[in-house]
């Protein structure tokens, strides 16, 4: 799969936010994948990772 070009991103992102359009709604016109919308929603970067190494919340003793 070919990722997103920063055009269509910006547009997605328009269509979302600004203009309130539904996910499938872009999806369908824009001949996407609904997983394709969700993931240029997502701010680059942002991926949630697992937390790696020997960390303790405060309170943990």
């Amino acid at each position: 799969m070919a990722p997103i070009k920063e055009q269509t991103r910006v547009l997605i992102r328009q269509l979302y936010f600004v203009d309130q359009v539904p996910v499938d709604q872009i999806a369908g016109v824009l001949g996407l994948s609904r997983r394709s919308v969700q993931r240029a929603l997502v701010i680059r970067g942002g991926v949630r990772r697992r937390v790696v190494g020997p960390y303790h919340k405060e309170n943990d003793s």
